[in-house]
């Protein structure tokens, strides 16, 4: 009985090791970072009302002040990676990261659909995030956060790729670009 109990946990243990157990992106793992969190996880992570001081804990390193005028730091968390926060006059930031998007490549990223999501804006039609992800076939990365929206991209195998811009108040998309 002792024996069977130990078979049965050793093969739980080895199909949640070999499988993984996590909900994290595939993307996150092949990402490189000199700090805490890659890009992609720690604009998830930073609230726009976070001061440079909370981010610096957040990301591991402090950020570098690159403009003075709008207030802006930088945080270089890899050789194609940057994470941006620009304050202006006010106590809310403005979220950027820059990405290599060759980097984020995803087969379960169809752009088939752009045309029709285009028209359905263009028509009035209101589109939340969930209605993209339905209609791309895989969850966005989400690169901006201002005070007004959140800004997500996708990008298909072969390096065709969709931003759309989400407003913070109603969640509908306000604005769509791409290229395929």
């Amino acid at each position: 009985m002792k024996n069977k109990i130990l078979y049965t946990f050793l093969t739980i243990f080895t199909i949640v090791s070999l499988t993984g157990c996590n909900n994290e992106p595939d993307y996150v793992k092949n990402q490189e970072t000199k700090g805490l969190c890659v890009a992609t996880e720690c604009i998830k992570q930073i609230e726009i009302t976070d001061t440079v001081e909370e981010i610096n804990k957040i990301v591991g390193f402090d950020g570098e002040l690159i403009d003075e005028e709008y207030n802006t730091y930088s945080w270089k968390l890899s050789d194609n990676s940057e994470l941006e926060v620009t304050y202006y006059s006010s106590d809310e930031s403005y979220i950027k990261i820059y990405i290599e998007e060759d980097n984020f490549k995803n087969d379960k990223v169809n752009l088939d659909k752009y045309d029709d999501i285009e028209k359905d804006l263009n028509d009035g039609i209101e589109l939340k995030y969930e209605d993209f992800v339905n209609r791309i076939g895989a969850e966005g990365i989400l690169v901006e956060k201002t005070p007004y929206s959140k800004e997500y991209l996708w990008v298909n195998k072969d390096g065709g790729y969709l931003n759309a811009t989400f407003q913070n108040s109603s969640g509908n998309c306000s604005f769509v670009s791409g290229w395929f």
